[in-house]
C-alpha cells in the first residue's frame, strides 16, 4: 500500500528541506527575469509602435467580441466612491436643498413641473411633492 501512511509514521517523516532553505540552492540567477521581461517588454513597445494601432483595428472589425473584451478589462473593477456634504446633511437640509435645486430647474423654458410620490421602499416623504424634469436635455443646447 504505497502512499498509505498511519500518523505515527508520518511523524517520522521530515520536510522535504528546512524553513529558509530552498529545494534548488543555485537558484535562479539575479536579474535574470527581470532582463527577460525587460527584453520583451522592448521588443513589443517596438512592435506595438508599429503595428498597434492596425491591430485594435483588426480587432475591432474581425472579433468585435474580443475588443469589447479587452476595452472591459481596462475599465477599473470597482469604483469608489466617497462621502460628500449631501451624506453629512439632516433630512430637512437635503429636502430644503432640493426645493431651491426644483426652483432653479422651474426657472428654465424648457422645463415642466409634474407631482411624483416615492417608490415603496425608498426614504422620502410619502406626500406627492413637486418635481420638475427637463423636456429637452441642456447637455448640446446654448442657454
Amino acid at each position: 500500500m504505497a502512499g498509505n501512511y498511519s500518523p505515527r509514521q508520518q511523524q517520522n517523516l521530515l520536510p522535504a528541506w528546512q524553513p529558509g532553505q530552498s529545494g534548488n540552492p543555485l537558484g535562479r540567477p539575479k536579474g535574470s527575469r527581470s532582463k527577460l521581461s525587460e527584453a520583451f517588454l522592448a521588443d513589443f513597445h517596438a512592435d506595438w509602435k508599429e503595428h498597434g494601432r492596425g491591430a485594435i483595428a483588426e480587432v475591432r472589425k474581425k472579433r468585435p467580441q474580443d475588443y469589447l473584451r479587452i476595452a472591459a478589462s481596462l475599465c477599473p473593477r470597482q469604483l469608489e466612491v466617497e462621502q460628500n456634504d449631501i451624506d453629512a446633511m439632516a433630512d430637512d437640509e437635503v429636502f430644503e436643498a432640493l426645493a431651491v435645486v426644483r426652483e432653479l430647474i422651474a426657472q428654465r423654458k424648457d422645463a415642466k413641473v409634474i407631482d411624483a410620490r416615492p417608490i415603496d421602499g425608498n426614504s422620502g416623504p410619502s406626500e406627492a411633492s413637486p418635481c420638475v424634469i427637463s423636456i429637452k436635455p441642456s447637455r448640446n443646447t446654448a442657454n
